[in-house]
């Protein structure tokens, strides 16, 4: 390939930096969620109709409704159980939704989680995707969301969740050996992962 080949490619790749920037900028303005842009050449492994939404109080049921969902699935990802939380009341829904909590929309809530604040470090908390759509990259865009890009954070994965685990590790996550139970009376451990920056 030739200087002005080489030239005119730098150029295309330029002009749509300049292009996805300032409509990023326009959409997160005008709708309060972010466009997650890819490489043409992969836009067949990603889902672009999919969208990233922070939750608020006010959307409680749709919480309700993922996290339910969630902990039918995948009871041993999680330290609560669906029983306990299937008695929930609107306020302890309204509550969990004061911090960071996303969801990613196909055009419903395929995946969600979220973070709070342990002792001045950013804890993950409630990771979850449908079976049907993993591999797409939700987890990451949930991760980058709720994470600031400048400090250290951390999250539980049960030892025996080698997919949730292997995700973590994608992002940065390390694990630290430190172990406790799932919950109160569980065989099963969960490991504390950090994430250094």
């Amino acid at each position: 390939m030739g200087a002005r080949a080489v030239l005119g490619v730098l150029q295309a790749f330029a002009a749509r930096a300049a292009v996805e920037e300032e409509l990023t900028d326009l959409f997160r303005h005008q709708h309060g969620t972010e466009i997650q842009w890819c490489d043409p050449s992969v836009a067949a492994n990603v889902d672009v109709v999919s969208r990233l939404r922070r939750l608020g109080p006010d959307d409680w049921e749709t919480f309700r409704g993922i996290r339910l969902r969630a902990l039918a699935d995948s009871p041993d990802a999680f330290s609560s159980t669906l029983d306990r939380e299937h008695g929930f009341a609107e306020r302890d829904w309204r509550q969990r939704l004061t911090g960071p909590v996303y969801v990613v929309e196909d055009p419903d809530p395929v995946s969600v989680g979220g973070a709070f604040d342990n002792a001045g470090t950013p804890h993950v908390w409630g990771m979850w995707t449908d079976p049907d759509h993993r591999g797409r990259g939700h987890a990451r865009r949930i991760l980058d969301a709720v994470l600031p890009p400048d400090r250290p954070a951390q999250l539980d994965v049960n030892v025996a969740n080698a997919g949730a685990r292997a995700a973590y590790e994608r992002y940065g996550f390390v694990g630290t050996g430190e172990l406790e139970p799932l919950r109160e009376g569980s065989e099963q451990r969960v490991e504390l992962m950090v994430l250094r920056r």
